[in-house]
């Protein structure tokens, strides 16, 4: 990381709002929320928690009480903890005021959206205030998946902390009420969570609140990977949710602009999706933005097996693609068949290249790390020893998806090379 960030020079003045917006989200990979991972020792952050609740949402509409946009739904969770890049994360059990919490995120909402284009910042308030206000068929099916994420989390954790937080069961229940109001499924299998907390002694008895409960949280843990809920493909929608966690255990070569750490592939998948849907409008055809959504959250979860093959790196490269593909078979082979065909084949369809739809995916997934390697004064790119005949060949394809784009990406390579970010070829 570094200390003093340089300055990007973009002549379009819209492009140069959003690019400024997207290069801002970097901030949300160092907040940190309450909820333990079950891959590391450590807690989740923002931008990771986002990733995760929007491909809960994409593999369980099927269990969602009414017809939803599922499109909505995924720009709904992407954004919805944006604004705590100023206002911080508050823990659902930490009894903060709620008049006092929705102010201090209405004013991060306006600085943060409004560094946007005017149509943009108030398209982005407007999702951002619909999944507050939890009144929309979309907006209760995401706030029912961004409550039911870290209730999951809780028991693969192996961490009983809600009984030392004094957290009771009449206090969950409180926090889970848009659960019967997304889907009658999802409602069953959070009683039967619930009920399972009770038996393990990790959740305080309301009616009992001075008894000390046996916090059993190890053998839950482990009981926890054997778990059957009534619907059969609903648990193998569950096994395959809490298998995602592992992709942020996977590191990158990218380093981060907001804390000194490289980045991680889930904060990777969840950054692409947002610069997708802030620059559909640059592509060089009209896209299917759902479908670009879709190849972009799941497009590195094959890294989960094959591990991340560094693109400067030809070794890593070696046998690339069959590991990718021994793993695509399995972890897609976790979902019910049909929900596990369509992403597979979305997979297939951004590794291939050739439609629209995966052009400007892959552009979306080439244009980021050169933002980041910019704005981090090339340090990875040092590391690798580059050379910008490298790099510019690794960035032709973002033409395919977006030449307007890949103009912005030659200036970027320009500017790097002028300021020695970038080592000149000879």
């Amino acid at each position: 990381m570094t200390t003093e960030m340089p300055q990007l020079k973009i002549e379009n003045p819209r492009l140069e709002q959003q690019i400024a917006f997207i290069m801002e989200m970097d901030k949300l990979k160092s907040i940190d929320r309450m909820t333990k991972i079950i891959c590391e020792d450590r807690v989740e952050n923002d931008a990771e928690h986002s990733w995760h609740v929007a491909l809960m949402a994409l593999v369980l509409e099927p269990f969602a009480a009414e017809p939803v946009n599922i499109e909505h739904v995924i720009k709904l969770l992407l954004v919805h903890d944006v604004v705590e890049i100023d206002a911080g994360d508050t823990y659902i059990y930490a009894g903060a005021d709620a008049q006092e919490q929705y102010e201090r995120e209405l004013e991060a909402a306006k600085r943060i959206f409004g560094l946007l284009p005017q149509d943009q910042t108030v398209e982005l308030t407007a999702l951002w205030q619909e999944f507050e206000a939890r009144e929309t068929a979309e907006a209760k099916f995401a706030k029912a998946i961004d409550r039911l994420s870290p209730f999951i989390y809780y028991g693969f954790a192996g961490e009983g902390c809600w009984v030392d937080q004094g957290v009771d069961e009449a206090m969950v229940r409180s926090q889970m009420v848009s659960m019967a109001d997304a889907s009658p499924a999802i409602q069953n299998m959070y009683e039967h969570l619930l009920a399972t907390y009770q038996k393990f002694g990790v959740v305080r008895d309301s009616n009992n609140p001075g008894a000390d409960p046996k916090n059993d949280h190890i053998a839950l843990a482990e009981y926890m990977q054997t778990i059957e809920f009534d619907d059969a493909s609903l648990t193998k929608t569950i096994r395959f949710v809490t298998e995602m966690d592992k992709l942020k255990s996977i590191i990158r070569q990218t380093q981060l602009i907001s804390v000194d750490r490289l980045e991680n592939d889930a904060e990777h998948s969840w950054n692409l999706a947002i610069m997708s849907v802030i620059l559909e409008e640059y592509s060089n055809t009209k896209i299917d933005l759902l479908r670009v959504l879709k190849m972009l959250l799941v497009h590195d979860i094959v890294e989960i097996d094959a591990g991340d093959s560094p693109i400067y790196d030809l070794a890593a490269q070696e046998g690339k693609e069959e590991r990718e593909i021994a793993a695509a078979n399995r972890i897609y082979g976790m979902l019910p068949t049909e929900i596990g065909e369509e992403l597979q084949a979305l997979w297939m369809e951004f590794e291939a290249h050739q439609t629209s739809d995966a052009q400007f995916a892959r552009a979306m997934d080439r244009l980021s790390p050169l933002l980041n390697n910019f704005y981090t004064k090339g340090v990875r790119w040092a590391v690798f020893g580059v050379t910008s005949q490298e790099v510019t060949q690794r960035h032709t394809v973002i033409a395919d998806g977006s030449k307007q784009l890949h103009r912005l990406a030659a200036s970027i390579l320009a500017q790097s090379v002028e300021n020695g970010f970038l080592r000149q070829s000879a």
